[in-house]
């Protein structure tokens, strides 16, 4: 919860206004590991849970709306994975609607938003006002395994012989979600650096096992990225006071800045990585079906779980009775065997994130 590096404005000659404690922003997708938190922690979803992108309207109030994804296209069945590390709207639209607006408005509370947040759709989106101060004590949050400590610039004053006289408030750990959940929320946002809208922070030299998310709104007002592991957590907005539009995305604005200043403010030692606490599995998955993998599975991954989550039912399309139907399910999703036939991997185009 020690701030380290503070930077209210691009040039303080010019203006004095502290953007990180007084600018309310919308965060855009960099809320979205909010919903995925709360999906974990009350056993809705897991990493492999499958999650419909297709059209997708909602009525709210006398209106109705309806989400669309950064590309304009839609991918059939996705894990929530793959909804996380690409930043897709419309699942995570759905899941939110399974969770319940109100739990998630709750666990935005428990992670350290303290604007008003309202309980319907658009939330899943980051369709809200928070400042980048709130924003960070999220991320902080989440690389403190769960526990939540208040930011604070001051930690203590000596009189002249080095004796401490006071604190500045409380600095006391509080435990807002399980370290379970936070887990599992640190370990797809790490696949979001290694192949979704964060990857571009490899090109920058940083290759330790770093956890991020970008977050983009309409037009590119504004632009996010935060980062971080266990022992540092950082954060990046960039945009116009006047809420005017940019040409840029979280991915091409926010975070060239954010891997600059991380690589040079790396740790002696680099940054650390995330170990799992007691109450993390880890289970072969196939990616089709989104069930624990058999012999009998092509594409598996092994994909981290809440013991208490489990036990999960065998694939039941590559089991020997295959009551599903396999082709029917990969006409809904992305073709990739034939790109991991000639290429070695599925594409994952890099998204503007809005």
């Amino acid at each position: 919860g020690g701030v380290l590096a503070y930077v209210g404005g691009r040039d303080y000659s010019s203006s004095q206004f502290d953007r990180i404690g007084l600018a309310k922003r919308q965060p855009g997708s960099a809320f979205k590991p909010v919903v995925f938190a709360t999906a974990f922690e009350s056993l809705d979803a897991t990493p492999a849970t499958l999650l419909e992108d297709a059209p997708l309207t909602l009525r709210v109030g006398s209106k109705s709306w309806s989400p669309k994804n950064y590309d304009r296209r839609f991918r059939g069945w996705i894990s929530a994975r793959e909804a996380l590390e690409s930043s897709v709207n419309i699942p995570t639209v759905r899941l939110g609607e399974q969770v319940g607006w109100e739990h998630i408005v709750a666990m935005g509370r428990e992670l350290g938003i303290e604007n008003r947040l309202q309980p319907m759709p658009s939330i899943a989106l980051g369709a809200f006002e928070v400042t980048p101060w709130e924003l960070m004590t999220v991320y902080g949050t989440f690389a403190n395994g769960g526990r939540r400590r208040e930011l604070h610039l001051l930690r203590g004053v000596l009189n002249p012989r080095g004796e401490p006289l006071s604190a500045p408030g409380s600095l006391e750990m509080v435990q807002a979600i399980d370290a379970q959940t936070a887990y599992l929320v640190n370990h797809l946002l790490q696949g979001a650096l290694d192949r979704g809208t964060g990857r571009g922070v490899r090109a920058h030299g940083l290759y330790e096992p770093l956890a991020g998310k970008t977050g983009t709104t309409n037009g590119g007002r504004d632009n996010w990225f935060a980062g971080y592991a266990p022992n540092r957590a950082m954060l990046v907005w960039v945009g116009y006071d006047d809420n005017r539009e940019t040409r840029f995305s979280g991915a091409r604005a926010a975070l060239p800045i954010w891997a600059r200043f991380a690589v040079a403010r790396r740790p002696v030692g680099g940054y650390a990585g995330f170990r799992a606490p007691p109450g993390i599995v880890f289970a072969p998955v196939d990616e089709l079906s989104g069930q624990l993998a058999t012999g009998r599975c092509r594409d598996v991954r092994t994909e981290a779980f809440l013991e208490r989550s489990l036990p999960l039912p065998m694939c039941e399309l590559h089991s020997r009775d295959r009551p599903l139907e396999e082709r029917e399910l990969r006409d809904n999703r992305r073709p990739r065997s034939w790109w991991r036939r000639v290429f070695g991997r599925r594409p994952r185009p890099v998204s503007p994130d809005v």
